[in-house]
């Protein structure tokens, strides 16, 4: 288990390349781009808190993920100083040595604990954020990402049914829809080898729980869904292109996923309102800039047709996004060179 987990954490962390000396040249989405100012709003050490990975709101409450500190998850606002910690750093059961997937509704901040496949979930209220409890989803399949809405949850991992999952939190049935992109040079890649393929993934639901989008860190490819009732219908499958990657063996004991060190990585993190995507653009290869893949510089608007409508060049890089509605604003963990909370207006 130990092994397996420190594969799972490699995917989703961003490593498991292949030396090549080839170079892909990528110039997506660069042209009409404009030029967007993002406004500092304050560095994240005045909560104390460095080297945030994730970010979310939940009316004024920010959350970040904090992969390096005791605690998974803090909760601060704008207007104190103090912070709040959450899900201490553990193996110990109802805890999490790292957790994935943080999101937010208008009421509440959630997060996977991949390893157990437990969703914490923390409910805001009037007197501000209540204790976080724990959902576990079905067990004997592997959890990567998840989202939660008012009754149910969508999620994708290493699942050979479909690649999403949608479980109802009212009767607790599980049920899996469609399938993971293929690759054209391994044309004959059986279901759990694509979702190794494809485990770098980000999904984030609309909030009117009507439809959900799922990107892909290492292409360019999105994936956008329709929910219906208890069915999942694709809307539109938009791919860029492929991930530049050597695959060998088609069992879950021998089968190596090894990403050449020159794949143009993709869409790093989302953020979504009932009209529009706001999805991050890497365009950056570890071969060329093994450092600062995550510091994103292109912001692409997408609406739910999957129609590309702007694209921004940001004059601050960009690690993680996520929308307040209330505002009609982006927030961002921005790099300037120092770690600062960043807004701008969409």
């Amino acid at each position: 288990m130990k092994n397996i987990s420190y594969i799972l954490l490699s995917f989703i962390l961003g490593l498991g390349y292949a030396c090549s000396s080839e170079e892909q040249e990528v110039s997506y989405f660069s042209e009409n781009a404009q030029t967007e100012h993002l406004e500092v709003v304050a560095p994240f050490e005045n909560w104390g808190i460095s080297n945030p990975s994730e970010i979310a709101k939940s009316n004024g409450v920010f959350a970040v993920s904090t992969p390096n500190g005791q605690n998974n998850i803090s909760l601060f606002s704008l207007h104190q100083d103090a912070r709040i910690d959450r899900i201490t750093r553990s193996r110990t059961n109802g805890q999490a040595f790292y957790t994935s997937a943080l999101s937010s509704t208008a009421t509440e901040v959630s997060a996977l604990n991949f390893q157990t496949g437990q969703l914490f979930v923390t409910p805001e209220t009037e007197n501000g954020m209540s204790e976080t409890y724990s959902i576990q989803l079905p067990e004997g399949v592997q959890h990567l990402i998840a989202d939660k809405h008012d009754d149910f949850i969508i999620s994708t991992g290493l699942y050979e049914k479909g690649r999403y999952m949608l479980y109802s939190l009212e009767n607790g049935s599980a049920r899996y829809f469609l399938s993971y992109p293929g690759h054209p040079d391994y044309p004959q890649l059986d279901e759990y080898s694509k979702s190794v393929l494809y485990a770098s993934s980000v999904l984030k639901i609309r909030p009117d729980g009507k439809a959900f989008v799922c990107s892909d860190m290492r292409s360019g490819i999105l994936d956008i869904c329709g929910i219906n009732g208890d069915q999942i219908e694709r809307i539109k499958l938009l791919t860029f292109y492929f991930p530049k990657v050597h695959i060998s063996g088609n069992t879950p004991k021998n089968l190596k996923v090894a990403y050449d060190k020159s794949t143009i990585h993709g869409f790093m993190d989302m953020a979504v309102s009932d009209h529009r995507i706001y999805v991050l653009y890497s365009g950056k290869s570890k071969k060329k800039d093994r450092y600062h893949i995550g510091f994103c510089q292109t912001l692409l608007v997408f609406d739910w047709n999957g129609l590309l409508m702007d694209t921004y060049t940001l004059d601050i890089p960009v690690s993680n996004i996520c929308y307040d509605k209330n505002e009609n604003t982006l927030y961002g963990i921005g790099h300037n060179p120092e770690t600062v909370l960043v807004k701008f207006s969409v």
